[in-house]
């Protein structure tokens, strides 16, 4: 009972006191019965797992087979380009190519960003119209990513909002709905 009433206390500040106490006194035999557990747990997985030590390295093996030997080839240039012949008895030719025309200044810039159906996302698809009045779009399939010149036909985002919209035979961008 002289410990009952110790630990109550007479005042609200020594009941207060004495179960700060307790609870402290609690707290360390619980954290002792957990680093004692660890430890028995510790030793008894070194015992159950005994792990190799690193050895000394042992002799190279055997050499392999010697390979196939290579072949050299030699480039003799042609009128028209070159031939490429090697001495395991292949050939090939490469012929020159034609310098292509090239576009005229401004024709492929970016004239106007399109967002077939308005703010939707906070990483919304959008399609680049360009000068030439031609329409960008970004097209994914899997790692594959690229730009891709789109024409007139009926459409869907993938940014999630699903949005349809058509491209029209004179590029316009109509039909804008969900």
């Amino acid at each position: 009972m002289k410990w009952k009433r110790s630990l109550c206390g007479t005042t609200k500040q020594e009941r207060d006191f004495n179960m700060y106490t307790l609870a402290n006194k609690a707290i360390f035999v619980a954290v002792k019965v957990a680093i004692i557990a660890l430890a028995i747990a510790s030793s008894a997985c070194q015992q159950q797992y005994d792990y190799p030590k690193d050895g000394k390295n042992g002799s190279d093996g055997r050499d392999g087979l010697p390979g196939t030997n290579g072949s050299s080839c030699s480039i003799h240039q042609l009128a028209n380009g070159a031939r490429i012949s090697c001495t395991d008895g292949t050939e090939a030719v490469v012929l020159n190519g034609v310098d292509g025309q090239d576009a005229e200044p401004g024709v492929y810039d970016v004239a106007e960003v399109v967002d077939p159906c308005g703010k939707q996302a906070a990483f919304d698809e959008v399609l680049l119209k360009l000068k030439n009045g031609q329409i960008m779009a970004h097209f994914a399939s899997g790692a594959n990513q690229f730009l891709a010149l789109i024409g007139p036909g009926n459409y869907s985002t993938t940014d999630g909002t699903h949005c349809y919209f058509t491209i029209t035979n004179t590029g316009e961008v109509t039909n804008e709905h969900n």
